[in-house]
């Protein structure tokens, strides 16, 4: 029997993609299209791209002032059949130990002429449920679960960062300082497919005696997972920054590297952790912020419109409490 054309249109996530981007723009976003990035394995290197890439201008709101800035969101889609759900366990760690840090929204503080408030920016972070893995289940009766899709989304993003990343600290550091806005960036992987949570105390014995899926787990619809990175990733995230260079920044008039290289040293008496010591070392494949590549925030369709109020909501409310620190003239 000949596969129903709309399965297979579905299946291809156009219609999801198109209908996230109709949300997104709703919001005030932009939305470039696909994000390309390459990936190198021995000599050869390979396109990819993140399904959708979506820009919002923060602007100062004429009441409230702030200085304005950039949010850029990286979204990777994936349409789910509607007998497949995604399952996650919960983060059972202490506070103390738990992997997660406050870093849903990517930031990069030391490469913006201006500063920004973090505390809306970790309250964003807070706000979703913190998992650690997930597998999809099928609730046909059938004994299929995998992860395979879960996996390839959430490194269509990690793989994707480090090229966004060197985008938004060249935007920020090959400019006029006056123009050296805060760039954020967020990556969410999308899906239509109904989202759970495990109960704590599940076992063996609860999930084979359950009557019901809500016996053993929870509906979510807003989670971020924590999935961390091998440390050959190192090598794909010097590569991306390879086109960036020290030397070039330095050269500019005025030099916003400079500016704020003088401002961190003179007026936070940093000394070791410089603006400079920080590209060099991000050029060199370290992590631009604590967990940058390894937590992603995991929605669903219906939830998107409510996310991106409460993230534009945190993200405006953080460069409202900015000012501008180095160069304030043309």
């Amino acid at each position: 029997m000949t596969r129903d054309w709309r399965n297979g249109l579905l299946a291809s996530s156009l219609p999801l993609e198109f209908e996230a981007t109709s949300i997104l723009i709703d919001k005030g976003f932009h939305v470039r299209g696909e994000f390309p990035y390459t990936r190198q394995s021995g000599n050869d290197i390979t396109e990819f791209s993140v399904d959708l890439h979506a820009h919002h201008y923060l602007a100062p709101d004429s009441d409230v002032g702030g200085i304005g800035g950039h949010l850029d969101i990286l979204c990777e889609c994936k349409f789910r059949s509607p007998e497949k759900s995604w399952v996650f366990t919960p983060d059972l760690n202490h506070p103390d130990f738990s992997p997660f840090t406050s870093s849903a929204i990517r930031h990069f503080s030391m490469f913006s002429a201006y500063s920004f408030d973090h505390e809306p920016l970790r309250h964003f972070s807070r706000l979703p449920t913190p998992v650690i893995k997930g597998v999809e289940f099928l609730r046909d009766g059938s004994h299929k679960a995998y992860d395979t899709d879960i996996r390839h989304g959430l490194n269509q993003l990690r793989y994707a960062l480090p090229s966004m990343a060197a985008v938004a600290i060249n935007e920020m550091l090959d400019s006029h300082p006056n123009d050296s806005k805060p760039r954020f960036i967020l990556p969410i992987l999308l899906t239509n497919a109904e989202i759970f949570v495990l109960k704590k105390g599940v076992t063996i014995d609860t999930v084979r005696n359950c009557e019901n899926i809500e016996d053993i787990m929870d509906p979510e619809s807003f989670i971020e997972v924590y999935s961390p990175h091998p440390n050959e990733f190192s090598a794909h995230s010097k590569r991306a920054f390879q086109f960036n260079s020290l030397e070039y920044y330095d050269t500019q008039r005025p030099s916003v590297l400079r500016l704020l290289e003088d401002y961190w040293m003179k007026e936070k008496g940093m000394r070791i952790t410089t603006p400079r010591s920080e590209l060099a070392r991000i050029f060199n494949g370290g992590v631009p912020n604590p967990d940058f590549y390894s937590q992603f925030i995991v929605t669903t369709l219906s939830r998107l419109p409510e996310l991106l109020d409460t993230l534009l909501s945190n993200a405006k409310k953080s460069v409202e409490g900015g000012n501008q620190i180095v160069g304030n003239s043309r």
